[in-house]
C-alpha cells in the first residue's frame, strides 16, 4: 500500500462557509493547479509615476486573477472526492500544545488530537514595523470605462515620506477592481482609504458613475516573521514567511512549498522547506529602503519597470531569477543608498546572531 493512502487529514476552518472574500492575482509561470483555471487573464501591465506610463507586454508572460470563490469550490469538489480527507467549518483554536507523539488542539467544538499540525494561524502584526495595506472595490459602470486589455499594477500618488499607490484590475469594460495600497508602518481608518478611492475615481474618470458590489481589505507584513516550526507544528502561509516581503506575492509559494511538504510526508522525510537566502537578503534590503527613503522609491519603480523586461520582471517577483536578473535588479537602486541601505541590513543580522 502505498504510503500515503495511510494518511487522513482534519482541516478545521475557522469560517462557517466559504464564500468570496478576497481575489487572487499571480503570474502565469511557473505553472500551477490554477494557471489554467484563471478567471481573467492580461499580457499588458502598466505602471505610472510621475505623470509618465511605462506599459510591458510579453506572450509568454500573463497575469492572471482568480476570485476567491472559485478557489474554494475546487478545493471543496476535490475535498469531498477523498474520503481521506475532512473539512470541518465554525472550528476555533484557542490552545495548541505539542506532547511527546502527538499535537493536542483545544477548540470551541472539543479537543482534537493530530500526529502532524499544519498551522495558517497568522501571527501577530506589529504597529511599528513596516506593512502593506490596502483597501480596495468591485465597481460597475453603466458604459465602457476601463481598458479591459491592460492591468495598472502600480500607479503612484505623489505623497512626502509615504509610498502610496492605486492598482487597478479591468475585469472587462464596465467592471474593475480598483485598491489602494500604502507600504508604511501606520494604518489608516477605513474612511481615508475610501476618500482615497473616492477621490481617485473622480479624477480618473470624471462623470463616470459605479456601483459598488464588493469590497476587500488586507495587512501584510513586510517584515520577516521567525521561523517557530517543530517536530510537530509546522507552521504555513504567512506565518512562515510564504509571502514575498517585498511585493506580498504568495499564491505561487504556497503551491510550490505545499508540493514540498507532502514528498516529505509521503517519502517520510524530515518536513523542511529550504529558505531562499538571497532573495530573503535583496527583501530586506528593499523593505529597508523603503523604510529609509520613502521618496526615492517611485524613481526605483520607474527604473525598475523601464530598464528590465517583463521577463526579468516576473523572474524576480516570482524569485525564479538568476544571477543576472539579480544584477540587473540591484543595478536600478541608487549605489550609495543601496550600500547604506545593505550595511544597515547586515548590522542588524549580526546584532540578531549576537
Amino acid at each position: 500500500m502505498n504510503i500515503e493512502n495511510k494518511k487522513t487529514v482534519l482541516i478545521l476552518e475557522k469560517k462557517k462557509a466559504l464564500k468570496k472574500d478576497k481575489n487572487w492575482c499571480f503570474w502565469n509561470t511557473p505553472d500551477n493547479y490554477f494557471t489554467k483555471k484563471f478567471e481573467n487573464k492580461w499580457e499588458e501591465i502598466a505602471i505610472r509615476v510621475k505623470g509618465q506610463e511605462i506599459v510591458k507586454r510579453d506572450l509568454r508572460h500573463s497575469y492572471l486573477h482568480l476570485p476567491s470563490e472559485k478557489f474554494y469550490n475546487e478545493g471543496l469538489r476535490i475535498i469531498s472526492q477523498n474520503k481521506k480527507i475532512k473539512l470541518l467549518f465554525g472550528i476555533e483554536a484557542k490552545k495548541i500544545k505539542e506532547l511527546n507523539n502527538h499535537v493536542k488542539i483545544n477548540t470551541n467544538k472539543g479537543i482534537f488530537y493530530g500526529k502532524i499540525l499544519f498551522n495558517s494561524i497568522p501571527k501577530h502584526i506589529y504597529k511599528s514595523k513596516l506593512k502593506q495595506h490596502f483597501f480596495g472595490i468591485e465597481i460597475k459602470s453603466e458604459k465602457p470605462t476601463f481598458d479591459k486589455e491592460k492591468i495598472i499594477l502600480m500607479d503612484f500618488q505623489q505623497k512626502k515620506n509615504i509610498v502610496h499607490f492605486f492598482y487597478l484590475l479591468p475585469f472587462s469594460e464596465k467592471r474593475a477592481l480598483v485598491e489602494t495600497t500604502y507600504f508604511s508602518r501606520n494604518l489608516l481608518n477605513i474612511r481615508q482609504y475610501k476618500d482615497d478611492i473616492r477621490i481617485y475615481l473622480k479624477n480618473k474618470f470624471p462623470n463616470k458613475k459605479f456601483k459598488v458590489y464588493f469590497c476587500e481589505k488586507g495587512i501584510l507584513p513586510m517584515y520577516k516573521i521567525k521561523n517557530q516550526d517543530t517536530k510537530r507544528i509546522i507552521q504555513i502561509g504567512t506565518s512562515n514567511n510564504w509571502l514575498k516581503i517585498s511585493t506580498g506575492y504568495g499564491f505561487q509559494n504556497a503551491f510550490f512549498n505545499s508540493k514540498i511538504i507532502v514528498d516529505c510526508i509521503v517519502e517520510e522525510k524530515k518536513i523542511s522547506i529550504p529558505n531562499k537566502k538571497i532573495g530573503g537578503i535583496l527583501d530586506q534590503i528593499f523593505c529597508e529602503f523603503l523604510i529609509k527613503y520613502p521618496n526615492d522609491t517611485q524613481d526605483f519603480f520607474f527604473k525598475f519597470f523601464s530598464g528590465l523586461n517583463l521577463k526579468n520582471i516576473v523572474n524576480f517577483l516570482t524569485e525564479r531569477y538568476s544571477f543576472v536578473d539579480i544584477v540587473k535588479v540591484l543595478l536600478k537602486l541608487p549605489k550609495k543608498k543601496l550600500i547604506l541601505t545593505a550595511l544597515s541590513v547586515l548590522k542588524k543580522k549580526i546584532y540578531y546572531v549576537n
